[in-house]
């Protein structure tokens, strides 16, 4: 994981509108979620030099013989990743924005069971990410800190949804630690309550 994560650079030349990128520590926590929810399909917005990307398909590669899809856009950049073929079925939206991906997935009756967001949604997209959910799902929203974009993404979600999705926050630096990790993950979920289950301590 380490060694992709960081020789996934190379990608970076070929962008138009060159951003940052998702942590090491996101890296590993986003393949360790992948990993517990063993999602089938996956739509991602904001692909760019595809390390949220690959973590994703890696991590379902190693725990499922059941193929992944994934569907993801960039509306800034297009690049091509490449070497995707062995771990995933992947669909990239190159220059397209999140309105024109998901309105071509409800169109073509696709469910997703798994959301990556690390981009902008508009009030259009909430509306058609409402006709993608399968009847459990699970949402990574990055860059949930202070007044960034996954703030607002979520903020959007839950008003669209209401009650009925939980939010949980970025692990702390201290967490992170415990498990090896340093740095700092931005990485929030979000679950519907009906697949949250409480149980007493043993």
């Amino acid at each position: 994981m380490r060694e992709h994560h960081f020789s996934i650079e190379k990608y970076r030349e070929q962008a138009d509108f060159n951003t940052g990128s998702i942590s090491l520590a996101t890296s590993v926590l986003l393949s360790a979620l992948t990993a517990y929810f063993n999602p089938s399909t996956v739509a991602e917005v904001g692909t760019f030099i595809g390390r949220s990307t690959f973590a994703i398909a890696k991590a379902k590669w190693k725990v499922s013989s059941t193929r992944l899809q994934i569907h993801t856009c960039d509306s800034s950049n297009k690049i091509n990743l490449m070497g995707f073929e062995e771990f995933c079925e992947l669909n990239q939206y190159l220059k397209q924005s999140s309105t024109e991906m998901f309105k071509d997935l409800v169109d073509k009756g696709v469910l997703v069971d798994a959301f990556m967001i690390d981009g902008r949604l508009s009030s259009t997209d909430v509306s058609l990410f409402s006709q993608l959910c399968a009847k459990e799902f699970v949402i990574f929203l990055d860059d949930f800190e202070g007044i960034e974009k996954g703030v607002i993404n979520g903020l959007a979600i839950a008003n669209h949804f209401g009650p009925k999705l939980q939010l949980f926050y970025p692990p702390s630096t201290a967490l992170l630690e415990q498990f090896g990790l340093i740095g700092v993950s931005t990485l929030a979920v979000m679950l519907p309550s009906s697949m949250i289950r409480l149980v007493p301590q043993g």
